[in-house]
């Protein structure tokens, strides 16, 4: 047994089902572990089931959170940070479009009501995670399930997706500099780069936190081909010029809304 300081932590460990990128970079002693950490209302354990390379089973063995509040975040937040774990692990290696993940809309494996997308207009805000989890990483997916949207609000927002990966297509299915890894406890954030593009790179960054946060961070532009000067576009737009210092990086302030997503076009 180990203890851990928060529960976004233990959480990020992810649940089963949820794609099918390889984490081949990853190892793990087979077995099951369970943490304990403090909820709102008071103590939490789950219970970790790994095998030498991933993630199998995840199930949360007791808490005092409220019956129904705490149902779908208890579900929810370990998919959308253990999708974008498989993706930055599953991505050293090979190209985003060199591998597929896994949606379940409705419920699948299983898991009850709180384990589902559907209906889908009723989890906006987590469908929403789980497309720019993969568009704004270039990963194509298998969303299972008998329709992408089911109202006029769900439809939107699907094509606002779809039309944001084909606007940007080029550079999102170039190859990945891993920034940070995902935890839930800070920013992560991958770049996709390519030197013979105009849009030298793009960079995802993500915020699981409860805040809006700003962090200053290294960004190494080495294999976009720039070598003095780059000009940054937070979400394509105000451009703002960098120098890169000796090794090819600048020093880049980012900011991600709570719970949310932000990116950045370098030329």
């Amino acid at each position: 047994m180990f203890k851990i300081s928060k529960l976004a932590l233990l959480l990020s460990a992810g649940l089963l089902g949820t794609n099918l990128y390889a984490a081949s970079s990853v190892e793990f002693v087979p077995g099951k572990y369970i943490g304990e950490a403090n909820g709102r209302n008071g103590p939490m354990k789950v219970e970790v089931t790994v095998n030498q390379n991933k993630i199998t089973n995840i199930q949360v063995l007791s808490h005092r959170e409220s019956a129904g509040l705490s149902d779908a975040p208890l579900t929810q937040l370990p998919k959308e940070i253990i999708e974008r774990q498989n993706i930055y692990d599953g991505t050293w290696q090979k190209t985003p479009s060199m591998g597929f993940m896994f949606v379940p809309l409705p419920q699948y494996p299983g898991g009850g009501a709180a384990a589902t997308i559907e209906p889908l207009n009723e989890h906006l805000s987590h469908y929403e995670t789980r497309l720019r989890n993969l568009f704004g990483a270039g990963v194509q997916a298998c969303y299972r399930g008998p329709r992408l949207y089911d109202t006029e609000q769900t439809r939107k927002l699907v094509t606002q997706w779809v039309a944001f990966y084909k606007q940007y297509r080029q550079i999102l299915d170039s190859d990945i500099i891993h920034l940070r890894r995902p935890d839930g406890q800070d920013w992560d954030g991958i770049m996709h780069v390519n030197p013979q593009s105009k849009r030298k790179a793009f960079i995802s960054v993500y915020n699981p936190l409860d805040i809006a946060i700003e962090r200053e961070i290294e960004v190494p532009l080495y294999y976009t081909g720039l070598t003095n000067k780059a000009i940054v576009k937070e979400q394509d737009k105000n451009g703002k010029e960098y120098s890169l210092a000796r090794n090819y990086s600048i020093l880049l302030k980012i900011r991600i809304p709570a719970k949310g997503y932000n990116w950045y076009i370098i030329e």
